[in-house]
């Protein structure tokens, strides 16, 4: 008797945004919500989306509206929508590892998640993606079952499959242990797996990806594969999946051929990205020291580099070496205008004056956008 009286008071204490004949959601703090399923002894629904998704829009009205979706999550399940993007939604999308939308998450009252999807459903789609959460064979529960150390192929790929669509993070060691089980990985279905669900250079799966890329190549073509590759080994450095100090290793794999220039550029790029004036003075010096014939183009584009980050002027010593190395190969306006800039900033603010006006003659004449120099020559009057 407490137990309804209590589920009566929240319940009322609560307010509800739904269309008429759809499902109910319950316009609540998400803590509110597990506590009134906890009451009811209910999942509660989650409907994870942002104001900018198409899809989440469609499903609320084609979909939630419809009145058989509707009797059977107000019969089954405590819901709630939760923008991911506003309020409590974005630690909650960190926590549950949120980053498609729409995400529909099946959420047991102590938090943790019975099942999961993400992507669009239709009506028959949520109906049965409903029944699987409230089933034995749920997202959670394949789980607890592949801890338990289940490894057989059939059971493998129905987790993989689950996994892959809940969207949770955990498809890639599960396709590396289905795999396992198998004497051939170049088959096309297991090509066709490996070349869709490897979001992951930390993976033997990305080594096996490298060592038969003419095998992937045939099937894909050679942009494609290459573009994988290229995507995997930036998003890992970029997220912070790969560490820095580890780019080299990764590069290594990747890129047999090129892995110690593309490494060191990255490392230099990565600095310049994030404003660093030491690292990128480190990384650049290594970087035109190791390879002393990279064009001139790119050495006055990281000489230019020094001239926004660097403060140490023996650094800004060895930018403005390699930029009268460019002027003296190429006297271009940019090249005199990097060179102007770097005379200015170690303090050598006439022969800054003077190669600065030189580089605006070279613009002139070639008719050329020559404002930097033109400012340049500004501040140096300006601080007389």
């Amino acid at each position: 008797m407490k137990n309804c009286i209590l589920t009566f008071l929240l319940f009322f204490s609560l307010n509800l945004f739904a269309q008429e004949n759809g499902i109910k959601f319950l316009d609540a703090e998400f803590g509110e919500v597990l506590a009134l399923a906890e009451l009811e002894g209910k999942m509660v629904f989650v409907d994870a989306y942002t104001d900018w998704c198409q899809p989440c829009k469609k499903m609320d009205k084609e979909v939630f509206s419809q009145k058989k979706v509707a009797d059977f999550y107000n019969e089954n399940f405590v819901s709630i929508k939760i923008n991911m993007e506003k309020g409590e939604g974005p630690k909650l999308a960190e926590k549950y590892y949120i980053f498609a939308y729409p995400s529909l998450l099946f959420v047991n009252y102590d938090g943790s998640v019975a099942h999961r999807f993400a992507g669009y459903q239709d009506q028959d789609g949520v109906l049965a993606l409903g029944n699987n959460a409230l089933s034995d064979t749920n997202l959670s529960a394949l789980a607890l079952e592949y801890a338990n150390g289940n490894r057989d192929a059939d059971f493998l790929m129905k987790y993989l499959q689950a996994s892959f669509q809940g969207a949770d993070g955990n498809h890639l060691p599960i396709l590396e242990d289905y795999l396992a089980t198998q004497s051939d990985w170049n088959t096309p279905d297991h090509k066709e797996l490996i070349f869709q669900l490897l979001d992951n250079p930390n993976s033997k799966l990305f080594d096996h990806l490298i060592k038969n890329k003419a095998e992937f190549v045939a099937v894909y073509g050679a942009p494609t594969v290459t573009n994988k590759i290229q995507a995997l080994v930036y998003e890992s450095l970029s997220k912070g999946t790969t560490k820095l100090e580890d780019a080299d290793q990764l590069f290594s794999r990747a890129y047999p051929k090129d892995a110690k220039k593309l490494a060191a550029h990255y490392k230099m790029a990565h600095y310049l990205q994030n404003e660093n004036g030491p690292g990128y003075a480190q990384a650049a010096i290594a970087y035109v020291k190791s390879f002393p014939n990279i064009s001139l183009e790119e050495l006055n584009d990281i000489s230019w580099g020094f001239y926004d980050l660097v403060d140490d002027k023996k650094d800004l010593k060895k930018a403005l070496k390699w930029a009268k190395k460019s002027v003296k190969a190429d006297n271009s306006y940019l090249n005199n205008d990097t060179l102007a800039a770097l005379y200015h900033k170690i303090g050598k603010s006439k022969k800054a004056l003077k190669v600065a006006t030189k580089a605006i003659g070279i613009a002139k004449a070639s008719g050329e956008d020559y404002s930097t120099a033109n400012e340049l020559i500004e501040e140096i009057k300006s601080e007389k």
